[in-house]
């Protein structure tokens, strides 16, 4: 009976597809990077665009949340990622009082996700997150 269970155990952890990043993968700072022209190009002029805004992040499972670092800005970061078919896509919001905004991407190497942005006030534009190396 028991080898029956533990065969059973065994090929449900083995063949259940994962569907989240693993726990605590966002774990750390991240940098945002963004520009203000939907091209799907990241070309971020320094005096325009931001750029390598640091972001200490925490997670679990594939859901992570987050805040600015080293600057005034209030804002939160709240998002998942998602894995399917050897893509891992990521979406999350960016919002404070008076503003909001959403990015939508995925996986581009590891620690990198691209992709685009839109937000209130009628900005968009395309984004990389990438976690900070050591």
């Amino acid at each position: 009976m028991w080898t029956i269970f533990l065969t059973g155990l065994m090929m449900t952890v083995i063949f259940q597809p994962l569907s989240w990043a693993g726990s605590g993968g966002f774990n750390g700072i991240w940098l945002l990077t963004r520009d203000h022209k939907l091209d799907g190009v990241l070309a971020p002029i320094p005096e325009k665009d931001e750029i390598t805004l640091p972001i200490r992040m925490n997670s679990h499972h594939n859901k992570f949340s987050g805040e600015y670092v080293d600057t005034s800005n209030d804002s939160i970061f709240s998002g998942e990622t998602y894995v399917a078919r050897g893509t891992t896509s990521i979406v999350f919001f960016q919002y404070d009082q008076t503003f909001y905004a959403i990015h939508n991407g995925r996986q581009t190497g590891d620690g990198c996700f691209t992709g685009t942005w839109y937000s209130s006030g009628n900005f968009s534009g395309d984004f990389e997150l990438r976690k900070q190396q050591k």
